[in-house]
């Protein structure tokens, strides 16, 4: 792999990280997440800042305020049974897509 593809994260990023950052996000954003950052090293610039911003934006919020931003989500990932699945949070897969949009709950 190149040496762009090992670059470090930026430190507040990393600090947020290690603070379980991506445990508190929501079981159908952890793949897209976690993806993005095992590939900083080849993002374009606007992505990086992109991904940058939302992250620490969201390690800034108290455990309420996450929460309730993401409150209808967690509501609809219990209705759907995600956690019962055989659901990557590691990476997007055609498993994962197929078993969203199987869900009678898929639209919501």
């Amino acid at each position: 792999m190149s040496k762009q593809a090992h670059e470090k994260l930026p430190e507040k990023l990393q600090e947020a990280l290690d603070k379980g950052l991506l445990k508190r996000l929501p079981i159908t954003f952890q793949p897209f997440t976690r993806q993005q950052l095992r590939d900083w090293g080849v993002l374009f610039p606007y992505e990086r800042q992109s991904i940058l911003r939302l992250l620490l934006y969201l390690a800034s919020l108290s455990e309420q305020q996450l929460a309730e931003l993401f409150r209808e989500v967690v509501q609809l990932e219990e209705k759907m049974g995600v956690r019962g699945w055989q659901f990557s949070t590691e990476e997007q897969t055609i498993l994962n897509a197929s078993l969203l949009a199987r869900s009678r709950y898929f639209q919501d």
